[in-house]
């Protein structure tokens, strides 16, 4: 890049802002005079509204495993080589705040509004490094650690234009909190894998809260007075978009003291438990919220008879089958995904005659529905294009994900020796089997050549088609991998009766066939 003049860059021929941000991404930044330098050329180069949009990455901390460290103790010399190659990427991340710091990279400052900080809980240790308890090595990766932790926040008041942060693997704790309280623009909050100590009652003005993972990792501190008032450090109805997935803060959430603050959401997404009592609180909640325009529920829905909330305003919704018969029946939605979710993947899958009951029960949204996504379809039927072009004429995005299972019931009676091997099949690691490898006579074998005899008809506005197989192996899934062949052949065939289709996805690479771009 430093062989770019920027002054023989005329302004119309200036590079386009999709690939500045691509080598943004990848600039190596080695001290102050090359950061100073990059500033200049990118200001020089590319369009002012690049600077609206720039993400920063601060360096991750490569997290440790116990096999690389050993007994804290009595460290082997490969473990102390790697102890020492972290230590030193560390320091060299540091520098790299410090030279961020000076005066003259303040231009680089300005233009950051993202920044990602990925950080290591089990280095973090603070005060209570115990030297008798761990090799030398060890501890003086510790207090290196620290002392970047230290580094990043304290290097935050520097960036007054920053909206958006993430921050992962680390302890948010009163003084984290009182520090982003100092962040003026400071709007989108992304807390991920992160431990909560607080005490304090904090407000931050936030517009986006997004809260990832599950309990394991979400631990509130028990032994400290007022861990609810962790939670309320961004109440303070300012919020826009809210998605919590991990159970016991939802909990929080959608408990009457914090209801008040949610009247301004537009997108909720919610990890609930599978209890009558946790949904019953999620559907009061629902109450409260009369502007949410998208909606995602990741749950096992427990079926039950209860009213609908109004949510006039609701226009996408992602979420289990048998609770969208229950809130979308009084909404103009455009966008629909239907799923069924257990401990990380689908239980009881949407077969025929499940999938023919919840789509007729979603009739009345005929006129406004635009994209439908249903995910996964246990043993497929052509009966299944038929039935979304006859309820869902205008539908011009359709995303289909088609399931075929193995025919062995691990919990089933059978011999130990079958289930041992059933396990051993399953826990196979490939990235992907073909479809030579499933039964040509398996319902979705035969789905797939009905495709390509052009016997499958889509609804009249579909522009869009994006499918996805896989093979479900008692408790892994592996991707079924469509041969290019086979994709074409597929293309040409759904194209027949289907003039408006446009784009077809079924893996990585774009060919067009016809008229019809294929993504395969």
């Amino acid at each position: 890049m430093s062989s770019i003049n920027p002054h023989l860059v005329p302004y119309d021929q200036r590079l386009p802002f999709e690939l500045w941000e691509a080598c943004w991404s990848h600039v190596s930044f080695k001290d102050a005079k090359s950061l100073s330098l990059t500033c200049k050329l990118f200001r020089r180069t590319c369009m002012p509204q690049i600077f609206e949009s720039m993400s920063f990455f601060a360096p991750i901390v490569s997290a440790l495993t116990e096999q690389e460290l050993g007994p804290p103790c009595d460290l082997k010399a490969d473990n102390q080589a790697t102890l020492l190659s972290i230590q030193n990427r560390l320091h060299a991340q540091i520098s790299l705040f410090d030279q961020l710091a000076a005066t003259e990279t303040s231009e680089i400052r300005a233009m950051v509004k993202h920044w990602t900080f990925s950080g290591n809980e089990t280095l973090y240790q603070g005060e209570a490094v115990d030297n008798q308890m761990h090799s030398q090595a060890f501890v003086s990766l510790l207090k290196t650690y620290t002392h970047i932790y230290d580094a990043f926040f304290n290097h935050l008041p520097h960036y007054p234009t920053l909206h958006h942060l993430s921050l992962v693997g680390i302890q948010v704790d009163d003084r984290v909190i009182d520090l982003l309280t100092t962040l003026p623009s400071l709007k989108d909050l992304h807390l991920f894998y992160c431990h909560f100590i607080c005490e304090a009652v904090h407000h931050l003005k936030l517009r986006s809260l997004d809260i990832e993972e599950g309990d394991v990792f979400m631990v509130l501190d028990d032994h400290r007075p007022h861990t609810a008032a962790a939670f309320q450090f961004f109440c303070r109805g300012t919020l826009e978009r809210l998605a919590v997935r991990a159970e016991r803060w939802v909990g929080m959430v959608i408990s009457p003291p914090y209801v008040l603050e949610m009247r301004p959401l537009t997108h909720l997404a919610l990890k609930l438990s599978a209890s009558t009592a946790a949904q019953n609180e999620f559907l009061r909640f629902l109450l409260q919220c009369p502007n949410l325009q998208s909606l995602t529920v990741q749950s096992v829905w427990v079926d039950m008879q209860c009213e609908a909330p109004p949510l006039a305003s609701l226009q996408t919704y992602d979420g289990p089958m048998n609770l969208a018969k229950i809130l979308l029946p009084r909404t103009a939605v455009q966008t629909v995904c239907l799923r069924h979710f257990k401990l990380g993947h689908f239980d009881r899958p949407l077969d025929h005659p499940k999938l023919s009951s919840a789509l007729a029960s979603l009739s009345f949204m005929a006129q406004s529905l635009r994209c439908l996504r249903i995910i996964p379809i246990h043993q497929p039927t052509r009966r299944v294009f038929d039935l979304i072009a006859e309820l869902f004429p205008n539908i011009s995005n359709l995303e289909l994900e088609f399931e075929n299972r193995s025919q062995v019931n691990l919990f089933g009676p059978r011999d130990i020796m079958e289930v041992m091997e059933a396990m051993e099949v399953a826990s196979l690691s490939a990235a992907s089997l073909s479809v030579a490898s499933i039964s040509a006579a398996s319902p979705l074998s035969v789905l797939l050549d009905q495709m390509s005899t052009g016997m499958c008809v889509l609804p009249h506005a579909i522009q869009q088609l994006e499918l996805r197989c896989h093979q479900y192996n008692v408790i892994t899934t592996t991707p079924i991998r469509i041969p290019t062949e086979m994709q074409q052949r597929m293309v040409l065939g759904l194209s027949k009766n289907n003039p408006t289709l446009r784009r077809v996805a079924m893996g990585e690479i774009w060919m067009l066939i016809g008229d019809v771009w294929i993504q395969g």
